[in-house]
This record gives structure tokens, sequence and C-alpha cells, in this order.
């Protein structure tokens, strides 16, 4: 934030290569972080924030946060789902 803006837009732009080659059998990376590194995306998000200071207003401020909470709690779905998809304890 002290080299330039951020720009965070409605729809969310990633690129993944999942598999190089044909037969090869592996989990990506954000399947395996979602349910367990959630709190470290809020923590980042919040960080973000906090270095713009005075450029935005509280009404703004507000409005980030609520975006962050509605994010969160979408990676959040996601991790349970995969838990359970896998067997594993959603808790």
């Amino acid at each position: 934030l002290t080299q330039g803006a951020i720009l965070i837009q409605r729809q969310p732009f990633y690129v993944s290569i999942t598999r190089y080659f044909e037969d090869d059998q592996r989990e990506q990376l954000g399947n395996s972080e979602v349910e367990h590194a959630w709190d470290r995306y809020r923590g980042g998000l919040e960080y973000m924030i906090a270095r713009t200071g005075a450029a935005i207003g509280a009404e703004e401020r507000f409005g980030l946060h609520a975006r962050i909470q509605q994010m969160i709690a979408a990676r959040m779905a996601v991790a349970i789902r995969l838990r359970h998809a896998n067997k594993r304890d959603p808790i």
C-alpha cells in the first residue's frame, strides 16, 4: 500500500494449472489451505486495510470489513464441504 493502490473486485481473477502431466494426481494448494488457513486470509486483508490509515473513511472501512467477513464465511463453507467430502472431522 505504500507503493500503490490495491484493487478489490467483485469478480475474482485466478489462474490455476491443476494438472501438468495427464497422470499427475495432486491436490491444489488452495484446497488444503482453505481447510485451516482462512484466518491468514482475514489477517492479511485486515492488515492491508489498517495500512490505508486515513486514506479511507469509516463507512468505506466498515464496508471493507463486511466484504472480508463475507469472503471468510464463503471460505469456511468450502472448508467444511471439503472436509466432509474427504471424511475428515469438519471442525
